[in-house]
């Protein structure tokens, strides 16, 4: 998967590559995500991406838990709380509960920029799907790593050309992996990724 990602951002160019998060979610990269979901798949399982009426691919629901309150604990409280903060415009704040190179990237210059685009954020949905996520080269190393569907209502501050990002005013989505580096530390965010949908 690490491969994919990769060779899709070198061939995407040098000019978005060194950003994360909600500006690289591009369809292509949407796609290798459905796709590896699908090859690293039980297939014995009852989770992955079924199409839906529309003709457009989704996460099934089927054997998910799905949240559809804030979550208070563990890694879905801080993958909200993230969220939160930057929908209460407390950008550090939100900068605090990430690590590695994404949180690097949000400091300063466009991926501050980009960070700071979510003036307002609602939770809508959130659902564990590490079972079926790929393992990224990020989460190498960690004691645990979880990934989680995070779907959202954003307010943009209107900055950012929406050519040059993901993010809309409305319903967002974006697949949250996050890790503890030992067994009683805190859950960091150390990527938001693109996702397909959750089916409704």
């Amino acid at each position: 998967m690490f491969l994919i990602l990769f060779l899709l951002i070198v061939a995407s160019g040098c000019g978005e590559a060194k950003t994360t998060g909600d500006e690289i979610t591009s369809d292509k990269i949407e796609e290798s995500v459905e796709e590896s979901i699908e090859e690293e798949s039980d297939p014995n399982k009852k989770t992955g991406i079924v199409t839906g009426s529309d003709g457009k691919r989704y996460i099934s629901k089927e054997g998910l838990n799905i949240i559809t309150s804030p979550p208070l604990e563990g890694a879905e409280a801080v993958a909200w709380q993230h969220f939160k903060l930057r929908g209460e415009q407390k950008y550090d704040e939100s900068l605090e509960l990430m690590t590695g190179f994404i949180k690097e990237d949000r400091a300063e210059g466009y991926g501050r920029k980009l960070h700071e685009e979510v003036v307002g954020a609602k939770f809508l949905r959130m659902s564990d799907i590490t079972s079926i996520a790929p393992e990224e080269s990020e989460v190498e190393g960690a004691y645990d790593y979880r990934v989680l569907y995070t779907e959202l209502d954003f307010s943009l501050r209107g900055e950012i050309d929406p050519e040059n990002t993901d993010m809309r005013n409305g319903k967002n989505h974006y697949a949250v992996h996050l890790i503890q580096e030992k067994e009683e530390s805190d859950w960091k965010i150390v990527l938001l990724g693109g996702s397909p949908p959750l089916e409704q």
